[in-house]
């Protein structure tokens, strides 16, 4: 899936349909022509890590000293990295202070009129370390400038304009900690939570100076796996705990079930789940042709408040929980498609996928209700 915790994410998701061509890096003249020898040698460094960003962790966490790896890498798309959307641009390497350099970057579209785009602007930074430069995240050097706060695995940074409630953060964790219990996971993977008044403040704290993969809603979140990083302008955002404490742990299950168990449990779009629900009745009585079993089909039709495919991974939740409690939905999780999780842990065969939701999305709104 492509993220979109209400974000503009349609634009997104369809450019990226068009746009991936493997990794495309260029410099600008002033990198290629630079006499500065540390400039070059982190522009080898850089390229080499792009060449290599799709090969196993253990290579590309290679080129990093930062013990968050790379933040950039899935902060748009769980499933596509940044890097293969779009055509990139370094075009400065610089110093960002006595210790740090920064690698700009920008993320260009070229259309068949020969127009252009620039998507994003984002930066890494490099530092010298044991005579060679390493890669670090923009945040690694940011967040000296942040406020901290640590509740057990989860540490908050925050800016002095952000009016930070430890309260709600603090109900928050008492929660997940709950569910953690629930599903009886054990885990110490540790979640860096980045808050600011706005989405836009919080993507330039990891590297971001300009982005189009936006959301002007103050319920907007956002979490990034790996490494696990939320984004989001409050301290309680359950939905995105969730994601922080299964993505890790299910990395191969369908992005239909991440957001359905998060929906489950957190709302999304600033509603609970039954307000999902009955959201999700009002979609199929306005597109009575949809398929629901071509799951991706309607994960772009979303609104400032509801998405309907994050509405059925919820219903298939609780679902789940009723005909066998949290062993049957971990059961879900095993498999990396929606058609073999139904047919294998819910015993419902593709043919009949559809109705079988159907009929759920009208039970148990009529018993809401």
């Amino acid at each position: 899936m492509i993220k979109n915790k209400c974000f503009l994410v349609a634009f997104l998701t369809i450019t990226i349909s068009f746009s991936i061509f493997g990794q495309n890096l260029n410099f600008s003249r002033d990198i290629i022509l630079s006499t500065d020898n540390e400039v070059r040698e982190i522009a080898v460094l850089w390229e080499n890590y792009f060449r290599h960003i799709s090969e196993n962790n253990e290579t590309i966490t290679s080129y990093w000293a930062d013990e968050m790896s790379d933040i950039v890498k899935h902060a748009m798309s769980s499933q596509v990295p940044t890097y293969r959307i779009g055509n990139h641009l370094t075009f400065d390497i610089r110093k960002l202070d006595d210790t740090y350099y920064e690698i700009n970057t920008l993320i260009e579209f070229e259309y068949e009129d020969n127009s252009r785009l620039v998507f994003a602007i984002y930066r890494v930074c490099a530092k010298k370390t044991n005579d060679e430069f390493r890669l670090y995240n923009f945040f690694h050097h940011r967040k000296q400038q942040l406020n901290s706060y640590q509740i057990g695995r989860i540490n908050y940074y925050y800016p002095n304009s952000f009016s930070f409630d430890k309260e709600r953060a603090k109900k928050a964790v008492v929660i997940l900690n709950d569910i953690q219990k629930k599903y009886r996971i054990e885990t110490d993977i540790p979640i860096t939570y980045i808050l600011a008044k706005s989405l836009d403040e919080c993507n330039e704290i990891i590297g971001f100076r300009y982005s189009r993969f936006r959301s002007h809603l103050k319920v907007a979140g956002f979490s990034i796996y790996p490494p696990s990083v939320i984004l989001s302008t409050r301290p309680d955002h359950l939905h995105e705990l969730i994601h922080a404490l299964f993505r890790p742990l299910f990395p191969k299950a369908p992005n239909m079930l991440h957001e359905g168990i998060a929906t489950f449990y957190g709302g999304s779009g600033g509603s609970d789940y039954r307000e999902n629900l009955n959201l999700l009745k009002e979609f199929l009585q306005d597109n009575p042709n949809i398929d629901l079993a071509d799951f991706y089909s309607y994960d772009l039709l979303i609104n400032d408040k509801f998405n309907p495919f994050y509405a059925v991974g919820a219903l298939i939740i609780e679902h789940t929980l009723s005909i066998g409690d949290v062993e049957k939905v971990l059961e879900l999780f095993q498999y990396s498609s929606m058609n073999e999780a139904f047919e294998n842990v819910l015993n419902v065969p593709s043919s009949e996928i559809h109705q079988h939701i159907y009929k759920l999305i009208y039970k148990n709104v009529k018993s809401e209700n």
